[in-house]
This record gives C-alpha cells, structure tokens and sequence, in this order.
C-alpha cells in the first residue's frame, strides 16, 4: 500500500515537475509540504517519537519509487534519516522528544554535518572545535558540500573537543555565529542545496551534546548506515526509471522499417540494464531488513551501497546507448538520469570507501 501510494504520488505529482527542478536548480518547497502530509519522513522510527514504525524496508520502498521520478526529491528522506538516525541511536529521551520528534513528522528539516574542506569521511582531518565554556558548549569551524544546509532548522555536526576527539552536536540553526554560504553549482542533483556551513563562535547549551563525548565517529558510522540505504534506493529508482525509458523508446523508434527493439544488439542492452537492477533492488532490500532485524548492517549496505551506485551508473549510460545521440540531448530523461546518479558514486562515502568496508569486514 505504501510503496503503491507513493508510485501514484511521484507520477502525477513529482515526475511532471522534475525537468523544471533540474532546470532551475530551485527547491521546491511545495512537494516538501506533501511529505509532510503523506507521513513519509518518520518511516523507519516508533509511534512515540513521531514516525509510523515501519522500518527501515518502508523507507527504501518509498525512495525508490519517488527517484523514478526525481533522485532530487527522493534524497529528501536519506538527508532527514541522516539526522534522525543520530538523535534516534544516541540522543536522550529528552533530546528525542525536543528534536526527533518535529524532525519525523516534516515540522522541522534537519541534516548532518561532517565532511570538511579538508576531509571527507577521516575524522582525524576534521578541524572544526568545540569548546566548552561554562554551561555552553562554543563551535568554530566551516563544514562543506551539506545538503540542504540552508533550508534545516536542525544540524547534527560533528567537532573536535579540546581533548582532540570528535564529537557530535545538535544545533538548531537559528543561533548566532551560524550561517551557510552560497549553494554550489552542481553538475547533476539541481534543486537540492548543497551549501557550507560556517559557525563563528556559535554557542549550544552542553545538553546538546549527543551521545558521549569522543563518540562522534561512532554515531556517524552508525547514521551513515541510514544514508546509505536512501542512496542504494535511488540508485535503483533511477536505474529502473532508465530501463523504463529505454524500453519505451527502442518500441517507439524505428530503424530501416522497423521497431528498434527488435534489434538483437538493443535487446542485449535491455537485458544488461534489467540485471543491474534486479541485483542491486535485492541487494538493497536485504541491507534494509536486516537493519529491521536489529543487526549490524555495516557490510551489507556497503554491498548495496556499492553495487547500486556502480551499476545504475553503468545502467543509465546503457540507456543513453539505446537512445543513441537523442539521449545525450536535455529533450530525453535519461540524461538527467545520468548526471544525477554519478553523484551515488561520491556521496555517503565513495565506491572505494566502501570497498575498503567490504574488505575490513571479511578480512577481519
């Protein structure tokens, strides 16, 4: 029922949209408030806390079926989960009830902050501080390439405390010293702000410290693992979106008299494509339920992880090849497609990160 509820939702209500987000590169605040109203950003977490309670495989149904028709609007839930994921495993009652709660159901945006100008995911580059002073904890320091950064009211980040460990906070966005920088020009994923964010002497109270002090990369680790499963969906979502595309045009087209898809060499990429998906869709699936299980996942979405941001690359250029030079051309979905799926290769750690995962974990 959900997953059929949000299929009729991205088609009459995201996809007719999609080309103009990409085009103007602008948020579209209407949709979010849709989100809101369909329940979609508490998911994966309990009743008490705001959510609907149904878990981690409702969340990456629902992304996959929203990035067929927009990954940008689809990135929605993985970037609230990344938030949520950390108060949800770390925070305290009264941290979840004050934060979680809002985040949950859609009244309040929020985000994760770690990567830095000097660093992706090693926590031993990270530069930005906190300092406890008094009752207040005081941060300094740039974060970059966060998304939705200038449209959350909440941001967990991650700073090192003056004990040289990381950390992680939660800081409501309208406090002083906090500001984002201009959103940066994307090649793909246009409409979802991507910003630095600046903290000049921001001042949180030391009840806002999540977790314990030196567990940030811990939370991160256990965060990213949410993510993740939001990136390996939309990976799938726009592979599927670009088999359904090819297989429309290759019937539509016709080549010396003939429809395209009776072409022995078409009929080999459509296949290519359907294997991609159907691998990294049950690759996916499986990370997911195992995370309902309560286990540790950390291997398993790095699979998916990998698997589905590689091959839905490689699925949608297929997709291009079936459309020939038309798909290399804006008039033909399969060009977004690609453009915003390379950036599954990069984000939430990068295909070598999590073959680095993979290996550390068999290796061990």
């Amino acid at each position: 029922m959900l997953q059929s509820m949000v299929r009729d939702f991205a088609k009459n209500e995201i996809e007719p949209k999609a080309a103009e987000i990409d085009q103007t590169d602008k948020f579209p605040h209407d949709l979010m408030k849709r989100f809101t109203e369909m329940d979609l950003f508490g998911l994966p977490y309990p009743k008490e806390y705001g959510g609907s309670g149904m878990g981690y495989l409702a969340m990456v149904l629902a992304v996959e079926q929203l990035a067929q028709a927009s990954s940008v609007v689809a990135g929605w839930l993985g970037t609230q989960c990344n938030c949520m994921e950390t108060i949800f495993r770390y925070g305290t009652e009264e941290q979840k009830q004050k934060y979680l709660v809002p985040l949950a159901q859609g009244e309040k945006l929020g985000c994760l902050a770690f990567t830095e100008p000097a660093t992706g995911t090693d926590p031993r580059a990270i530069q930005t501080t906190a300092k406890l002073v008094g009752d207040e904890y005081v941060l300094n320091g740039q974060k970059r390439f966060i998304t939705r950064a200038s449209v959350s009211q909440i941001v967990t980040i991650f700073a090192k405390t003056e004990d040289n460990r990381v950390t992680d906070f939660i800081v409501e966005t309208n406090t002083p010293g906090y500001s984002t920088g201009p959103a940066w020009d994307k090649m793909g994923s246009r409409g979802s702000d991507t910003c630095d964010i600046f903290l000049d002497d921001v001042r949180i109270p030391k009840e806002n410290l999540l977790g314990s002090q030196g567990e940030g990369y811990r939370i991160l680790l256990q965060a990213m693992t949410a993510g993740k499963l939001g990136w390996s969906a939309q990976g799938v979502g726009m592979a599927q979106a670009a088999l359904d595309e090819a297989i429309k045009y290759a019937k539509e087209r016709i080549v010396h008299g003939r429809p395209e898809a009776e072409l022995l060499s078409i009929q080999w990429l459509i296949a290519e494509i359907a294997t991609k998906v159907e691998a990294a869709r049950w690759l996916t699936y499986r990370a997911a339920w195992l995370k309902d299980q309560g286990e540790d996942i950390t291997k398993a979405v790095a699979l998916a992880k990998l698997f589905s941001a590689s091959s839905s690359v490689e699925a949608i250029s297929q997709a291009i090849q079936v459309h020939g030079s038309y798909g290399y051309t804006k008039d033909f979905k399969v060009e977004r497609l690609y453009r915003d799926a390379k950036l599954n290769d990069l984000i939430e750690g990068s295909l070598e990160i999590q073959r680095v995962i993979i290996a550390n974990s068999l290796l061990q």
